[in-house]
């Protein structure tokens, strides 16, 4: 009778514990400690010539990430009751980014185009072309909101044609909230209005 009982409770025990502890509990926070490249691609495929139009052309940052840290309701390793596959943890990004600035050279001249730059916030694909929803640099609570995302890379468009043509690299500065400045600069390229 009590090796009943016993075999009652411990098998309590492991359905609450499958309950209280499920993958919605499980969370790793990353930080971005740079960023790695930035990538210059058309719409519709990577760029193969030196000259492009405003409106075709994206920018893709790839910034590096690592754990900061990773919390789960047992410690660090996950629990199953049942013979399931491991489930995949909740990812944070904890870096918050308060603005970004674009730069360029013109007539020798570093010029800010950061007014003229928008980050991508959503991708639509019709069969064959993409579209995309561009949040303007200036919007500070939108540019925070979807680059705080862990959604990698970040991707930038124009959202305004260039008064003149570009024929230099564009660096990308990103300032995040603890004071850090990330840098990451383009290949050069001529972009016309």
């Amino acid at each position: 009778m009590k090796r009943n009982i016993l075999l009652g409770f411990l098998l309590t025990g492991l359905v609450l514990l499958e309950w209280g502890c499920g993958c919605q509990d499980w969370k790793e926070n990353y930080k971005i400690v740079e960023f790695e490249r930035i990538d210059l691609i058309s719409y519709q495929k990577y760029i193969a010539a030196d000259t492009v139009k405003f409106d075709t052309l994206l920018f893709s940052a790839f910034p590096v990430v690592e754990l900061a840290s990773s919390f789960d309701c047992i410690g660090g390793s996950q629990f199953s009751a049942y013979a399931t596959s491991p489930c995949e943890p909740i990812r944070f990004l904890v870096n918050t980014f308060d603005s970004v600035k674009v730069t360029t050279v013109i007539s020798n001249n570093i010029v800010d185009i950061s007014s003229l730059i928008g980050v991508v916030k959503t991708t639509y694909y019709r069969n064959p072309n993409y579209s995309y929803d561009i949040i303007p640099l200036k919007d500070k609570s939108g540019v925070s909101a979807v680059l705080s995302s862990l959604y990698l890379p970040f991707i930038f468009g124009f959202v305004n044609p260039p008064s003149s043509m570009i024929d230099s690299a564009i660096t990308f500065q990103f300032f995040d909230s603890d004071g850090n400045v990330f840098e990451t600069t383009t290949d050069p390229i001529i972009i016309t209005p």
